[in-house]
């Protein structure tokens, strides 16, 4: 059984409610069903051990969370958080300040597109595509860091951790 491309599917069909040969099960009708779903959903290469084994991928990820906290995210929420949202925070509702600082923050992240995308015609092109998505997203992670650096006492280094942590993870 083929997927797109080419690629190898995996065939599931240990529900009941599951048609015969289907790529994508559905939710276990019984309890009984629930560990071979999980088996047909996340084939055991997914949970096996990565290379290195565990403590060396956390070690790695740490190593990522601390250069994120510190290169990135710390001067990043210092700026956003500590300076723009702060002086904003009596100006504004916490909504309009979540739109304004996150049309920055959108506009801020645009150079990663650049960046990574270079500075052609295509690129230019899809530049309003890219903004809109980028701000979307961060609309909803600036709430969050709005009411996250408001209930802890305006802490940008609780922020920038949380926001590291994030980064990190993905």
């Amino acid at each position: 059984h083929h997927g797109p491309g080419g690629t190898t599917a995996t065939t599931c069909s240990t529900s009941a409610s599951a048609p015969a040969g289907s790529r994508w099960p559905s939710r276990p009708a019984a309890p009984s069903t629930t560990a071979r779903w999980r088996t047909c959903a996340w084939p055991p290469s997914t949970l096996a051990s990565p290379a290195g084994g565990w403590p060396r991928a956390l070690a790695e990820v740490a190593v990522v969370f601390l250069l994120q906290l510190v290169l990135f995210q710390l001067p990043e929420e210092i700026g956003f958080t500590g300076f723009l949202q702060h002086h904003w925070q009596d100006r504004y509702s916490p909504m309009k300040l979540t739109l304004y600082v996150a049309l920055l923050w959108a506009l801020w992240h645009l150079t990663d597109h650049f960046a990574e995308e270079g500075w052609g015609l295509e690129q230019l092109i899809s530049a309003p595509v890219v903004f809109a998505m980028e701000f979307v997203s961060l609309f909803f992670a600036r709430a969050l860091f709005v009411w996250f650096y408001n209930r802890t006492g305006f802490s940008v280094l609780l922020v920038a951790i949380f926001h590291a942590s994030f980064d990190a993870s993905i």
